[in-house]
């Protein structure tokens, strides 16, 4: 008798950040994963939820490879983009009361 075990199922889920900040990646495979393989920017990990901070704003791509107790493997990749930080920044013409003041933005993306 043949016993025919299926493959996992892979899904995961990017919390996206700015440039510069912390970028969590989870594991929302269901059942039991014994272990996980993600390449995340050229960078391999090994753990269930990996962070990564990113230095540049883009598209990425990530991969998640999971081996099941049973020694079944599954894997999919997906995109997901890296925002520039915003950095606010305003002039204001006059500071007096009963005046028109004139706030001028000089904001960076």
């Amino acid at each position: 008798m043949i016993t025919v075990i299926a493959s996992p199922s892979v899904d995961f889920n990017v919390q996206t950040a700015c440039v510069g900040e912390i970028t969590r990646f989870i594991d929302e495979s269901p059942g039991t994963i014994d272990s996980w393989f993600w390449e995340i920017n050229g960078e391999q990990f090994f753990t269930q939820n990996p962070e990564v901070q990113f230095d540049m704003p883009g598209i990425y791509n990530v991969s998640l490879e999971v081996t099941s107790d049973n020694f079944c493997v599954a894997s999919t990749e997906r995109s997901f983009e890296i925002l520039a930080q915003t950095h606010a920044n305003y002039t204001i013409s006059s500071k007096c009361t009963m005046e028109q003041n004139r706030i001028e933005d000089n904001s960076q993306v």
